[in-house]
C-alpha cells in the first residue's frame, strides 16, 4: 500500500494539491486491518466507468482477428493426447480402444494393436505423432445423471433468437433482459443428455439457439473493460455438460471446480519437499500470462484435439461444434438494442459502424466459455515440452492462469553456511536451474505462438523451500 501511494504521487504531480491531505491521512493509518479495508474500497469503488463501445470495439476486433496458425503443430498435441488416453485405459483395462485399421500390413505398431500388446518405446519413436490418426473408439460415457449443482449454478441466460429480435424491433429503449436459469429449469422436462449431446454432434443447435449476449463486467480498473456472456438455455447447457465431461475424464490437472481438499491434495504434491528442517529441495513456480486468452483462440489451433476428446465419447464433432457455434451465433450487447437494427432477412445489425454493438459469426472465444477445453491444449503444449526436458516439472491449470513447478534439488548436503552459495548458483551457473528455466519458456512461447496464442513477456518466479 505504501509503494502504490508513492508512486501514485510521483506520478500524479498535478493532484497533489488538492490529493495532500487525503494521502497523509492514508499514511498515517498503522492498523493492517484498516488499510485492508481501505485498499479493499479502492478495489470496489476506485475504478472507473467502463467505456463499453471502445471495449466491444476492441473485442469484436480480436475475435474476428485473421491468426496465422501452424497447420501441423496442432495435430502433434491432438496425437499426444490421443496417446495418453490410450495407454491409461491400456494399463486400466488391458485393451485398445482404436484399431489397425488404415495401418499398413507390415506396422510395428498394427502388429501391437491386433495382438493386444503395449508398443515398445522404438516402436513408439518410429510411429512418431501420429495416434489421432487412429481409428479410435470409444472408451469413456455419458453419466446418465449428473448433480443438478453442476449444471444450474448460473443465475441467467440469454433469450432466443426470435424474442431478442422482437425485443430489438418492439422495446429498442429498454435493455434486452436476460432469462433466470432456475425459472426456465423448473419449466422444463426431465432431459436425457446423451440424446441432446448427440443431437448436437450430429446436427448442431437449432438457429434459435445461436445467441449469446455481452454483458459489461463491473468494478474493472481498465477502462475498456471485460465482458460475460449470456447464452441461450441450450447453448449454455451444451457448454456446461461439455465442461463437466473433459473435466470427469480428461487432464486431472485442471484445478477449476475443484472442492478445497481436492485442491489441498493437488497443491501439497506439487509442493513436495517443502517445509522441512532441510533446504535440500527447492521449487521454483513460474507463473504463465496470456494476452486475451480466450479471445484468440481458434477452430485450426483447437480442432485437432477436440476431435481426439470427441471421439473417445462416441460423439467426434462433439468438441469441434464449439468454434461452429461461435461462427454461426449472433453476439449482441443487451444494454443498447436502440444501437441495433433488423433487416428485412430478420437480420440483426449495429445502425452505425462506428459503434459495434452486434455481430454475427466470430473466430475466437468468449471469456467464461470452453475452458476446461483450451486448457486441456495449454497442458500438452507444457506437457509436450516438459518430456524432453531432465527437470521434474509439475503443472497446475485453470484457465489462462497456469503455473509450472520445476523441482531442483540441491547437490551436497546443505548447511547454513553452505545455502546462501548453493541458491546464488542455482540461479547463475551456465548449467542451472534458470537457464533451463529460460530455455523451456522460450521454447513454450514459440509453440504457444504456433497454436493462436500471445504471450506476455513477463514470467512470475517464486522460488519456494
Amino acid at each position: 500500500m505504501t509503494d502504490h501511494l508513492r508512486e501514485t504521487k510521483l506520478g500524479k504531480q498535478e493532484m497533489m494539491r488538492e490529493g495532500a491531505p487525503f494521502f497523509n491521512l492514508i499514511e498515517q493509518i498503522e492498523d493492517p486491518w484498516i488499510v485492508a479495508q481501505v485498499f479493499g474500497a479502492f478495489r470496489h469503488w476506485g475504478h472507473p466507468y467502463v467505456d463499453y463501445l471502445q471495449g466491444l470495439r476492441s473485442l469484436h476486433k480480436r475475435v474476428t482477428e485473421n491468426i496465422k496458425i501452424d497447420p501441423h503443430y496442432p495435430g502433434y498435441l491432438a496425437s499426444d493426447l490421443a496417446q495418453l488416453v490410450l495407454k491409461d485405459q491400456f494399463q486400466k483395462k488391458k485393451k485398445w480402444f482404436a484399431t489397425s485399421k488404415g495401418l499398413p500390413k507390415d506396422s510395428p505398431m498394427k502388429q501391437c494393436i491386433d495382438s493386444g500388446v503395449w508398443p515398445t518405446a522404438k516402436v513408439i519413436l518410429d510411429f512418431g505423432p501420429n495416434w489421432h490418426k487412429l481409428e479410435l473408439l470409444k472408451c469413456f460415457h455419458i453419466p446418465k445423471t449428473i448433480d443438478l449443482s453442476d449444471l444450474y449454478a448460473d443465475k441467467a441466460h440469454s433469450m432466443p433468437l426470435s424474442k431478442v429480435i422482437d425485443h430489438i424491433q418492439n422495446r429498442p429503449y429498454t435493455p434486452i433482459p436476460g432469462v433466470r436459469v432456475m425459472e426456465t429449469l423448473l419449466n422444463q422436462t426431465d432431459m436425457n443428455y446423451e440424446d441432446f449431446l448427440q443431437k448436437i454432434n450430429d446436427k448442431g443447435l437449432d438457429k434459435e439457439d445461436l445467441v449469446i449476449g455481452l454483458k459489461a463486467k463491473e468494478r474493472e480498473l481498465k477502462k475498456e473493460g471485460r465482458f460475460f456472456s449470456m447464452m441461450s438455455w441450450n447453448m449454455r447447457l451444451y457448454f456446461v455438460l461439455t465442461e463437466y465431461l473433459i473435466k470427469t475424464f480428461y487432464v486431472i490437472r485442471i484445478t477449476m471446480a475443484d472442492d478445497m481438499n481436492t485442491m489441498t491434495k493437488k497443491l501439497l504434491a506439487c509442493a513436495e519437499g517443502q517445509g522441512l528442517d532441510s533446504y535440500d529441495r527447492v521449487n521454483i513456480s513460474s507463473s504463465l500470462d496470456y494476452d486475451k486468452w480466450n479471445n484468440r483462440q481458434r477452430l485450426e489451433s483447437n480442432g485437432p484435439v477436440f476431435r481426439v476428446m470427441g471421439q473417445f465419447l462416441g460423439m467426434p464433432e462433439l468438441f469441434v461444434y464449439t468454434h461452429i457455434a461461435f461462427q454461426n451465433s449472433l453476439i449482441y450487447y443487451n444494454d443498447r438494442p436502440d444501437l441495433m437494427q433488423v433487416d428485412g432477412f430478420g437480420r440483426i445489425t449495429s445502425r452505425d459502424p462506428q459503434f459495434i454493438v452486434c455481430w454475427f459469426g466470430q473466430a475466437g472465444g468468449l471469456e467464461g466459455l470452453r475452458q476446461k477445453g483450451w486448457s486441456i491444449l495449454n497442458y500438452l503444449v507444457l506437457m509436450r515440452e516438459a518430456l524432453v526436458r531432465n527437470t521434474l516439472i509439475s503443472f497446475l491449470a485453470q484457465g489462462d492462469n497456469q503455473n509450472i513447478i520445476t523441482h531442483y534439488k540441491l547437490m551436497v548436503a546443505v548447511t547454513s553456511v553452505l545455502l546462501g552459495p548453493e541458491l546464488e548458483a542455482i540461479w547463475h551457473q551456465p548449467i542451472s536451474q534458470q537457464s533451463l528455466l529460460k530455455t523451456l519458456f522460450n521454447h513454450i512461447i514459440m509453440f504457444y505462438q504456433q497454436s493462436s496464442l500471445r504471450y506476455k513477456i513477463d514470467i512470475e518466479y517464486w522460488i519456494i523451500f
